[in-house]
């Protein structure tokens, strides 16, 4: 992009971005998946989620990040998925490029990338 600090930006509101609301209706199952900030929408569904009596959803997040330290909300999540190991699962999406950190062969990693549109 090409604004400086302090200019403005107009958003819009694309028909097509449709937001269903808690409860999902008979939903066994959750696909979220996010990059950076993206994450906060996804912890708000996590947490009604996990904590509403009686609903067993499962939850598979897969949350791409550059860096490992980029990875916000990382302790809550990872606290969520050790207290519900068969409700949530975590899948850290490191990296901006498509390649394997041959440096670090005790981390299961896959070969691609997760970017936003």
């Amino acid at each position: 992009h090409n604004m400086r600090i302090g200019e403005s930006a107009e958003f819009r509101h694309v028909a097509e971005n449709i937001k269903l609301q808690y409860p999902f209706g008979g939903v066994k199952r959750l696909n979220l998946i996010c990059v950076g900030s993206g994450v906060a929408p996804m912890v708000q569904i996590i947490e009604k989620v996990l904590s509403t009596p009686g609903d067993t959803t499962q939850i598979c997040l897969v949350y791409g990040n550059r860096t490992e330290g980029d990875i916000m909300m990382r302790k809550q999540l990872e606290a969520w998925s050790r207290k519900y190991p068969k409700r949530l699962r975590l899948v850290f999406v490191i990296g901006s490029r498509y390649d394997i950190d041959k440096s670090r062969p005790h981390v299961k990693q896959r070969r691609g990338i997760l970017a936003s549109i």
